[in-house]
């Protein structure tokens, strides 16, 4: 390109985040017409219902005798329009209950993966950042909201189950030097610098021979004063 110098790297990393740009494209596109077919058939289905129904002859007047007997306008529901508000109503609810699916799925408790093994943990793992670089794509490519507000929960997800496999980990730590006199550093109490650095009791009331000599030949005498 003019005016424009690429890495072999950099170009490699824009050609794959075109490809997955272009599949998303593709997947939304089809997921489109998937549901207009759907949307399209139905109506035909309610059209052949309504026609076949029986008890529809024409009056003098051009309409059926039961919209007559129902009033002027249509019935609710049989006008594309209204076909449409009812789908886009089912497609809103059927992603909200996904969602909150999808939440559930992802918010596991603590208390729970700690019951669980380090190889489902790595494998849950590997899961949700799979799944959070799909909504990554899908939030670059203009996804649904829903995918967007699901970032946060798989995000949480992941570092649930990093701090779970931190704390076993140092627990078995814990277990292999218990009762040894050395330990490593991450497992000795942090407190603080200066608190690391005293002495110990030991050392601070530790004396010198010339010390203890004078204080057994020279003890401090005690004197009682008459009143």
């Amino acid at each position: 390109e003019r005016g424009r110098v690429w890495t072999r790297r950099g170009t490699a990393a824009q050609t794959g985040w075109v490809r997955v740009a272009a599949m998303a494209r593709e997947t939304r596109t089809r997921e489109t017409e998937e549901r207009r077919n759907e949307g399209e058939e139905r109506m035909r289905e309610r059209e052949r219902e309504s026609v076949g129904g029986g008890g529809e002859t024409r009056g003098k007047e051009g309409r059926t005798r039961r919209s007559r007997r129902e009033g002027k306008g249509r019935r609710r529901g049989t006008h594309p329009r209204g076909f449409r508000n009812v789908r886009r109503n089912e497609l809103t609810t059927r992603a909200t209950t996904t969602m909150q699916h999808d939440i559930r799925a992802v918010s596991t408790k603590a208390y729970e993966l700690r019951t669980k093994s380090k190889a489902d943990l790595e494998t849950q793992l590997k899961e949700l950042k799979a799944e959070l670089n799909a909504l990554r794509v899908a939030k670059v490519t203009n996804g649904a909201p829903n995918k967007l507000s699901k970032i946060k929960d798989v995000r949480l997800g992941i570092a649930r189950i990093l701090t779970v496999m931190s704390q076993q980990k140092k627990q078995a730590l814990r277990d292999v030097y218990k009762g040894k006199k050395y330990l490593p550093l991450d497992l000795r109490p942090k407190k603080t610098r200066a608190i690391r650095r005293r002495l110990t009791p030991s050392q601070a009331n530790a004396k010198t021979v010339k010390q203890t000599k004078k204080e057994t030949y020279f003890p401090k005498r005690k004197y009682a004063v008459r009143a």
